[in-house]
């Protein structure tokens, strides 16, 4: 088994939408762990993978995410 380093690791945020946020549980505590993750991984130069489902609908990533991307 591999330890994960900078190198061999990715940190995946899901989907994390402006229209799909509103209707999701807990979404002020899902938004504000993502957004700490992302900020970490940032500061730790790890890549970043981010999906968005039918951005065209359902909006882009939120805001709160979104600025801390690289």
């Amino acid at each position: 088994m591999e330890i994960p380093t900078v190198e061999n690791s990715l940190l995946v945020v899901v989907d994390l939408q402006q229209k799909l946020m509103p209707v999701m549980s807990d979404s002020e505590l899902v938004t504000a762990r993502a957004a700490l993750m992302v900020r970490a991984a940032a500061e730790l130069e790890l890549d970043i993978l981010v999906t968005e489902q039918y951005p065209k609908g359902l909006g882009s990533t939120v805001p709160e995410i979104a600025t801390w991307l690289p």
